[in-house]
Order: structure tokens, then sequence, then C-alpha cells
């Protein structure tokens, strides 16, 4: 009878523990800490919105959502240890991250191995995606806002000389490549192509190189806290060339405020905030901070949840049919926009041109093409 008793008790404590982990599990991986954690904070913000609000709607097919967040912290070793246990241990549905590029990029070629659907918020290194059907993006790959910048450096601002400082990692290098081989292609010369690794504190030797290179123009392809030590220094230098900048610093909380009137006409390529008004009101209010911009990867990550909780809601937990749905995903109405996959899985919008003016970025003109 006692044994009985013992057997009861465990079979009730078990059926207590699997009850109680009746959900659907996405796992998340962002940058939470280190040089990528503007992006990884806002990012998990809107993936904690998109859980709440499929929550409160009644979860999916009667079951909570529930989202498993690793910090990758920037770095491909964290982010794979991540991935590893959200896909091994923890049994995932899907996967939602990285944002930094040498992240997204180390995880990718599991996420296909293993059949994981996995969706990026805004990671831009063009060959993430590239033969893996089972990887997504919300955004465009930056070779695409390179060879736009390379145009309108030549063709707008008549720039025939132009010198680069780009950051030494999978997202500098590849955006690097496709400006100067557009730049090239259609008559410009690249000068001097300066690289700095992630970190530095010093760019006054690159600059010096540069400066004797007599540019008429510096693309400056860097994070935030890089791009602002570029700015500085060059300001010190007496380097008064036109600079042009990457999507990563098309931040007001992030550049432009520490900057001020620094940042005054630095020009950009990067995709436009369609963000919707209703939704910029939501984290405005339940965060108590300003929109901090479409390049904070906010509304991006809340689709990317969203999206996948209707595929599972659909589907069930069937990787092959999640996958399938996303790839048929024709300008469905997220709140970071229209979203359209294209062919390789990723967003299929165009960049456009902006300007720093009275401290934020503003539409240059309409779309250049």
């Amino acid at each position: 009878m006692k044994r009985l008793l013992i057997l009861i008790f465990f079979i009730f404590i078990i059926s207590l523990t699997l009850k109680a982990d009746d959900s659907v599990k996405i796992g998340v991986i962002l940058p939470l800490t280190g040089e990528g954690a503007f992006w990884g904070e806002n990012a998990r913000n809107g993936a904690l919105m998109a859980m709440n609000d499929i929550n409160s709607s009644g979860g999916i097919n009667g079951k909570k959502l529930k989202l498993l967040i690793e910090d990758g912290k920037c770095k491909a070793t964290e982010a794979v240890y991540a991935m590893k246990k959200l896909v091994d241990v923890n049994k995932v549905v899907a996967v939602v991250g990285e944002i930094c590029d040498t992240a997204s990029q180390a995880i990718a070629p599991i996420a296909q191995s293993k059949g994981v659907v996995t969706v990026t918020p805004c990671s831009e290194a063009p060959t993430i995606t590239v033969d893996r059907s089972f990887v997504f993006r919300t955004w465009a790959p930056n070779s695409r806002q390179g060879r736009l910048m390379a145009q309108f450096a030549h063709k707008e601002l008549k720039a025939s000389k132009v010198a680069i400082l780009a950051i030494n990692n999978d997202f500098g290098i590849p955006l690097s490549e496709a400006f100067q081989s557009e730049f090239r292609k259609i008559g410009g010369k690249i000068v001097s192509s300066q690289t700095f690794t992630p970190g530095v504190t010093d760019l006054k030797p690159h600059l010096l190189r540069i400066k004797k290179s007599n540019p008429d123009a510096i693309y400056v392809v860097s994070f935030h806290s890089a791009g602002i030590l570029a700015v500085k220094q060059m300001a010190a230098l007496g380097m008064n060339q036109q600079i042009l900048g990457a999507s990563p610093i098309n931040s007001k909380e992030g550049f432009l405020d520490p900057l001020g009137k620094m940042a005054d006409g630095i020009v950009i390529s990067d995709l436009e905030d369609t963000t919707t008004q209703d939704f910029r009101a939501r984290y405005e209010k339940q965060f108590n901070k300003k929109w901090p911009g479409v390049s904070s990867c906010a509304a991006v990550t809340y689709d990317n949840v969203a999206l996948l909780g209707k595929a599972i809601k659909k589907f069930g937990e069937d990787s092959i049919k999640i996958r399938d749905y996303l790839i048929s995903v024709k300008e469905y109405p997220g709140v970071s926009g229209d979203i359209t996959f294209d062919k390789n899985g990723d967003l299929d919008r165009k960049h456009s041109i902006f300007v720093v003016k009275n401290g934020k970025f503003t539409s240059y003109f309409d779309k250049l093409r």
C-alpha cells in the first residue's frame, strides 16, 4: 500500500510538471550585453510585446507561448552555445535571432542542419540566408545599401574619390566590398581602404592615412561607438570631408544625441521606418522611452514572434510546414510594415538615403534606383 501511494505521488508530481510546461516554446538569441546591447534590449522588448499580445488573445491553440531568451553577446561562440542549448536541450519549435552578423552567421548552419526555422530580426551579412531554406530575416542584406550608397556618392554628391573606414567583421567587410565594387564599376576611385577591430578606442592612425589620400568623401561602416569616435577624431584632425554612414548608426539615442551638431550633414543608406504609429505609441508607453527608430530592431522582432506564432497556430510544431509558410509570406501586415520574403528568405524591401538635419535623420529624397 505504501509503495502504491509513493507511485501515485510521483505520477501526480510528474503530471503537474508536464502541465506546468504545457507551452509552445520559441527560442530567442539576442545581444543583451556587449557592443550590440542597444539592439538586443529593444529587440527583447519587441519580442515580449508580441508574446504578451499572443497570450492575451488565447495563446496558440490553447497553449501559452513561452519565449526562452538567451544572451548571444554579439559573439559567435556565445550564440552557438545558446543555439545548441535551445535546440537540443529546450527543444524549441523555432528560434528568433541573433542580431549581430557574426553571431547570426554562426548559428545559421545549425538551424539548417537541425531543420529548425530561425528568423533573424535585422542581421545584414549577405550570405546568412543563402542556400539555407530554414533561415529567414526581416531585414535586407547590406550589399544593397552598399550599392545604393555608391550610386548616391558618385551621382548625387559628385564624389570621384572615396576612402573607406570599416569595422572588420561579418557586417563591415561585405558592406565595404559591395560599396567598393559598385563605386569602381560606375567610374569612382577608392583612394584608401582601412579596417578596424571591434571595440577600438583610437582611430587616428587609420584616419591619418585617409587624410593623406585626400578623398572627396569618407564611408564609415561602423556601429555606434566607433562611429561616434570616428566623427570626433575626424573633427580633431581637421578633416571636413563628407561623411557617409551605414545603417547601424541610424539612432537618435545611440548616435545622434552623443554627437549633437557634429552629426549634421552625415548621410546614410537604410530602410525607411514604416513602423505603425500604433506600435510606436504602445512601445513608448510600455517602456517609458522615445521610439528608438527602425534600426533598433524592436518592431521587426515583434513581427518575427508574431509570424512564427501564426505559423505554429496553423501548422503545429512541424518545422517543414512552418518553413513553407514563411516562404509563402507576401505582404504580411506587420507592425514594422508589409513583409514579403524573397527567394533567399530576405526581406524584400528597398533602401533609402537619409541625412542628419536638426538632430535627426530625414529623407534625402525619394528612393534612388
